[in-house]
């Protein structure tokens, strides 16, 4: 990897980026404070997800756990329902986690060293670096997907996101951008966020950019073709089963998902990854067939899932479905879910229910 320091191309990115950041960039997102917990939480949900989706979640969370004992005493299925929707229900858990560790075994003192902050459950040396960066002003760097984007671009550097030699060394070139007064710590890091998130994006607004005087890509007209990634993610397609179960008072069978894979602890219809198995378990509870809904495809990272519903009812005298609850529409809220199913029975809803459908949109 090249190195800039002879032309001072680091200095003037990195002074660049705080001068432009302080009149510019972010300054009234709800978790910017130096409350620790603040900062860690929205850290948390900041992971692989924008700003935009991220604040009305934040809001909601500190306003029904408004400190980190309240949220480690909390359930955790509360604490799925107020994800519902966020995506990346792990985090939902690793927040969890983590809050009880803080709590119960760090009795709430809060490091200030990156690497302790690593042991946490979810926490990557980026999202830990932004932590103490924020809250302790730690001269530590982030390097998240945004931050590749915008070193590759600005220093033209060629090496390979998907090889850990290059994402090592893209590490070693981050550090050496740090500034040397840690008062510029916080600017420096909300700067890179701001720049990556808003303006050196997929699709840059090369003209509103800080940096667009010494971006080396631009000025090789190398701007599309970096960063470099050679091989694209292998998407699998599976299909799944859902048994949408419904009984004599119009509710709705959920059952929990296990503790690990896909959705992992949120509720769900009753699901199957083969078509034996859901046989298997329409036969067993004798099932009546109502209708066949149309097949929804939902995109996971690394999972294309072509998702199959039929509808049934009970029979006269229902076999037990243990390990259920049975749920009426107007409480389903009340349950974490996958996305692709809040869209399912909403639009089930809608055409079981036309009239009570059509006054829930005039509300």
């Amino acid at each position: 990897m090249t190195h800039h320091k002879e032309n001072g191309l680091n200095t003037e990115f990195t002074q660049g980026l705080i001068a432009w950041q302080k009149t510019s960039g972010r300054h009234h997102l709800p978790w910017q404070s130096q409350n620790v917990y603040h900062i860690w939480l929205s850290e948390m949900m900041l992971q692989q997800t924008q700003v935009a989706t991220v604040l009305d979640y934040f809001v909601r969370f500190i306003q029904r756990f408004p400190t980190m004992e309240d949220l480690a005493n909390a359930d955790i299925d509360d604490v799925f329902a107020l994800w519902a929707g966020l995506g990346y229900y792990r985090r939902a858990q690793f927040v969890h986690q983590a809050a009880k560790i803080m709590v119960h075994q760090w009795k709430k003192q809060f490091p200030c060293e990156r690497k302790k902050w690593e042991t946490l459950p979810g926490i990557g040396r980026s999202t830990a670096a932004a932590i103490v960066a924020f809250a302790f002003r730690q001269p530590e760097t982030i390097l998240d997907g945004n931050v590749q984007r915008v070193l590759c671009r600005v220093f033209a550097l060629d090496g390979d996101l998907i090889q850990p030699a290059f994402i090592q060394q893209l590490w070693q070139f981050a550090e050496q951008l740090l500034p040397e007064n840690t008062r510029d710590i916080p600017a420096y890091i909300q700067g890179l966020m701001d720049l990556g998130a808003t303006i050196c994006t997929k699709n840059p607004h090369c003209e509103q950019c800080p940096q667009q005087k010494i971006c080396l890509a631009k000025q090789q007209n190398r701007i599309s073709e970096l960063p470099h990634k050679s091989n694209k993610i292998q998407v699998k397609k599976q299909e799944l089963f859902w048994a949408l179960c419904v009984d004599k008072q119009n509710r709705i069978l959920l059952v929990k998902r296990p503790h690990h894979g896909i959705w992992a602890n949120l509720f769900c219809l009753p699901c199957f990854e083969n078509e034996q198995a859901y046989q298997d378990f329409i036969d067993e509870h004798h099932l009546v067939k109502m209708q066949t809904l149309s097949a929804c495809p939902h995109r996971l990272t690394h999972r294309m899932l072509n998702i199959r519903t039929q509808v049934f009812r009970l029979p006269e005298k229902p076999s037990a479905l243990a390990n259920g609850l049975w749920i009426s529409f107007e409480n389903l809220s009340d349950y974490a879910k996958p996305k692709p199913l809040d869209r399912l029975l909403m639009d089930f809803y809608a055409q079981s229910h036309p009239s009570a459908s059509k006054k829930r949109q005039d509300k």
